[in-house]
């Protein structure tokens, strides 16, 4: 390697002027980075965190379920709302700098209300018992 060219052999040094001759990126093009630090929307691959996809849905339902736990529609809310929250909670943990905590949160409740809706029913059905019972015991 010859120290007067460090570069190699075959390297030319350019003959232009820097920003004669060839396009300087400027901002908002891709290769040019914003100034003071800070990334547009979507600027690298990277963007704002969404929601996680459905966590209001898994939310919403939990809620019906609980309302509605007595009778089979309640039943299939609250299973439903177990799934849905599960595998958006799921999809959290996998990538949790792409979705809000919030939704998250919202994910999380769904998940609890469909287990809880889920476990009235055989509570319910238990004091009901319990009360025919004494009763029956009292008479």
């Amino acid at each position: 390697m010859n120290p007067n060219n460090p570069q190699g052999q075959g390297y030319q040094q350019p003959t232009h002027p820097p920003g004669v001759g060839y396009h300087q990126p400027q901002y908002g093009q891709p290769g040019y980075p914003p100034p003071g630090g800070y990334a547009p929307y979507n600027y690298g691959g990277i963007g704002m965190p969404t929601d996680v996809p459905n966590a209001g849905m898994a939310q919403t339902l939990g809620i019906v379920g609980i309302i509605l736990f007595f009778n089979i529609i309640g039943i299939v809310c609250n299973i439903l709302a177990i799934v849905k929250g599960g595998a958006a909670m799921r999809e959290y943990n996998m990538y949790p700098g792409r979705y809000t905590e919030a939704s998250y949160r919202r994910a999380k409740a769904g998940r609890t209300c469909g287990i809880v809706g889920l476990c009235l029913i055989p509570a319910v059905i238990l004091i009901v018992l319990v009360g025919f019972l004494v009763a029956d015991m009292m008479y």
